[in-house]
């Protein structure tokens, strides 16, 4: 059942433009929608994650990384 959700997940991914970074012009930042989270550049070092409700921040770049790789760890 997990890898059922996890692959709907994954066609739920859109590339685009963010709408809710404060560091830029909603038109010169990529993002990537993944369920209902978007993550976005964040100035030189940091990436910018928000969700549909408008809740967001700025986090490292590399703290984020970490994560992924955890997860991917703890998977594969």
């Amino acid at each position: 059942m997990a890898a059922f959700l996890l692959a709907k997940r994954v066609r739920d991914m859109k590339f685009g433009k963010s709408e809710a970074n404060p560091s830029a012009n909603k038109d010169d930042v990529n993002s990537v929608t993944i369920g209902d989270i978007t993550i976005s550049q964040f100035g030189d070092e940091g990436v910018w994650l928000d969700d549909v409700e408008g809740e967001g921040g700025s986090f490292r770049e590399a703290d984020l990384a970490d994560h992924i790789k955890a997860f991917f760890n703890a998977n594969f």
